[in-house]
């Protein structure tokens, strides 16, 4: 996903993505380890809500690693080496190169990953919650079954567009953050900050 829809100024090798997926699922399966190794004890005593919360509570803290880790190193030139900065919010007249507007490109997309994470994550575990405490709550395995189904598929639903909602796909800080001379002159530059 973060290849296929980084800022497409920024060209990425193959061997920069392969040290990001590999020290992003290291992170991520490594803190889910530490995690349920630290919380073996509580684990081992917890009983229903408790063990939804608590595995809920994993999964998210090392889904918010991996998506950090994820998109820190997938995009990490931009970071270094910065994208292009238009004069106009339609993208049409390119004024220069800027690393801070990748870095903030970078920034945005790591937030509405985060936010991403979770609805995925952690709405369905309160959707749960939410419906059993006012007593609707399957009580047949199928039944159980097709009702995680739907609480799921419902946050699936507005998973994505929520947090591809949070910040625009064109972002725009000003001239005079830039750190190189741009080519013209303006108040304020435009870049894609990709997804």
């Amino acid at each position: 996903m973060n290849f296929e829809y980084k800022n497409p100024d920024v060209k990425a090798c193959l061997k920069s993505l392969a040290f990001g997926y590999c020290v992003t699922l290291t992170g991520a399966i490594g803190s889910t380890l530490c995690m349920r190794s630290l919380l073996s004890s509580v684990l081992a005593t917890a009983q229903g809500t408790q063990v939804l919360v608590l595995n809920t509570m994993i999964a998210q803290i090392s889904s918010i690693i991996g998506h950090f880790l994820n998109t820190a190193l997938m995009r990490k030139g931009e970071i270094d080496n910065g994208i292009k900065v238009y004069a106009d919010p339609k993208l049409k007249y390119e004024v220069g190169i800027c690393r801070n507007a990748g870095k903030k490109a970078v920034l945005q997309t790591i937030a509405s990953r985060l936010a991403m994470s979770f609805t995925v994550i952690s709405a369905p575990a309160l959707m749960m919650i939410g419906l059993d405490s006012f007593g609707i709550r399957p009580m047949t395995m199928v039944g159980k079954k097709i009702f995680e189904l739907g609480v799921i598929a419902t946050t699936l639903t507005f998973a994505y567009p929520l947090s591809a909602a949070i910040f625009r796909p064109i972002s725009k800080i000003s001239a005079e953050d830039c750190e190189t001379d741009l080519h013209e002159h303006v108040e304020e530059v435009f870049f894609e900050k990709g997804v």
